[in-house]
């Protein structure tokens, strides 16, 4: 059983850290060498700003899953990812992952 809850915590960690990554892109598509295509297309603008959103959204989805399924406080973590994104969310999601090490290292007879 320990297995699966640590492909869960796993699966988790790596649907916030792609959520990031989407959200990066986007934002990436209003910077200096992308943005003169951006912003003269209304449809790659209107994308671009969706899946600005929805990216968002989802990473603090599977933030707050993510300190669910390692037994942290859903609502401390998203907050902190809320207010300190997006670099919080990243030490956030390294922290998260170290302490599911941690705790596996704790329990060695478990495996």
């Amino acid at each position: 059983m320990p297995e699966k809850s640590d492909h869960a915590i796993q699966n988790a960690v790596s649907a916030a850290t792609s959520s990031l990554v989407a959200f990066a892109i986007c934002v990436a598509a209003f910077l200096p060498p992308a943005s003169h295509t951006t912003l003269h297309s209304t449809m790659l603008t209107v994308i671009a700003g969706l899946g600005i959103g929805i990216s968002c959204i989802l990473h603090f989805v599977f933030v707050g899953l993510t300190a669910q399924r390692t037994g942290r406080s859903v609502a401390l973590w998203v907050f902190l990812a809320l207010i300190s994104f997006p670099l919080g969310s990243i030490i956030g999601l390294i922290l998260l992952s170290w302490l599911k090490d941690e705790q596996q290292q704790a329990k060695p007879g478990e495996q």
